[in-house]
Parts: structure tokens; C-alpha cells; sequence
């Protein structure tokens, strides 16, 4: 792979740490999915996620071009100032993690009068604006945000970029680190939490 042209390693750091903050909290939220409680933390998951999403970008734009990021939320238009190589791999490991998600699920969704984008580029299209547009409610008939795996695949290829940014094994933050399984399309499973959310009681 070639080298990227790295910016300034705190500043491009300082994006990856707060996405990692929002995206681990998206995790354990997702841990409740299969739960009958889980349609209560759909909506956070998502704009937590889109939010990671992000600054996930921005720390690998800041990277490969030492530009400073600009402020805007729209995760197409910050995807296209990638550079040509690390748009080819992200979408790469998206193919192998979603593509099939949404190819299985596609007649379902639609009786739902959802929309259900074909590619990684219209995936992302109709995800663009996630963060702004599940704050207070979800699309109206669409599927909103169906980029969930990727925060993990933008992240994966800032590892490739700075591979000393990993993890060491036993770090409590160690699960973010790149998961071969992940990267070639074999999606661990989260242990479904089966206790009720006691900390929303009165």
C-alpha cells in the first residue's frame, strides 16, 4: 500500500480518540439488540455511530492530506477528500460487512417503504447526513442510516495508515482494534444483555 501523507499525529489523534469514545458507547448500547428494550437505544446507536463516523474521517483526512477537516457533519463529502486508495479499501471492507445486510433484507425494507440503496455509494449517500438527521427523529419512510459497520471500516484503515495507533493486547480499549474477522466479512456477534435498563427506573 502506499504511504499516506500524514498530517499532525495529536490533531489527527485527537479525532480518533473522540470517535472512539462515541463509537465504543454505540457498541455497548448495541449489546441490547435481541432485548425487548432495544428500541430504546436505537436512535442514540445511530447518532452516535454517524457521529463517529465523522470524526473518523477527519482524523484520516488529517492525516493523508495535513489538512484541517472542515466543519461539517455530511459523511459523503468528507469521504470524498480521502484519497483514492483508502476510498477503494473502506469500501472494500463495507462490501464484505453490509452489502449483504441490505441485499437479504431489501424486499422487507421496501414493504416498509423504505428506500434501499444498491452500493456502497448510494449507501452512503442516503447516510450522509445521519447525525444531523437522527438527533430528534429518523427519516420519514427511508432506512436512514445503513452505514452501522462503517465507523469500524473507516477506523480499520486509519490502522493500516498508523498501524502504532493499535491497541495493545489487554487495553480496555482493545476491542476497537482491527478484527481480521471483521475485515473479511466474518461479523462476530454481541452477546445479547438480558436485564432490564434498571437505571431508567423511577
Amino acid at each position: 500500500m502506499a504511504a499516506a501523507n500524514r498530517g499532525s499525529p495529536p490533531e489527527a489523534r485527537g479525532w480518533l480518540d473522540r470517535a472512539d469514545q462515541f463509537h465504543l458507547t454505540a457498541v455497548s448500547l448495541g449489546q441490547h439488540q435481541g432485548t425487548t428494550e432495544a428500541w430504546i437505544f436505537a436512535h442514540p446507536q445511530i447518532v452516535l455511530k454517524s457521529f463517529a463516523a465523522e470524526c473518523y474521517l477527519k482524523s484520516l483526512i488529517k492525516l493523508e492530506t495535513n489538512e484541517d477537516p472542515e466543519h461539517i457533519h455530511n459523511l459523503l463529502e468528507l469521504f470524498d477528500k480521502l484519497t483514492l486508495e483508502s476510498k477503494k479499501r473502506i469500501q472494500k471492507m463495507w462490501d464484505r460487512t453490509s452489502k449483504h445486510i441490505l441485499d437479504s433484507g431489501r424486499r422487507k425494507l421496501r414493504e416498509k417503504g423504505m428506500r434501499v440503496p444498491k452500493t456502497f455509494r448510494g449507501a452512503i449517500n442516503e447516510s450522509a447526513d445521519a447525525f444531523l438527521d437522527w438527533r430528534y427523529h429518523g427519516k420519514d419512510a427511508n432506512l436512514g442510516f445503513s452505514m452501522l459497520s462503517f465507523p469500524m471500516c473507516v477506523r480499520c484503515r486509519i490502522m493500516e495508515v498508523m498501524p502504532e495507533w493499535i491497541f495493545p493486547p489487554g487495553h480496555a480499549l482493545a476491542i476497537l482494534n482491527p478484527d481480521p474477522e471483521f475485515v473479511e466479512g466474518k461479523k462476530k456477534k454481541l452477546r445479547p444483555v438480558a436485564s432490564r435498563p434498571a437505571i431508567l427506573n423511577p
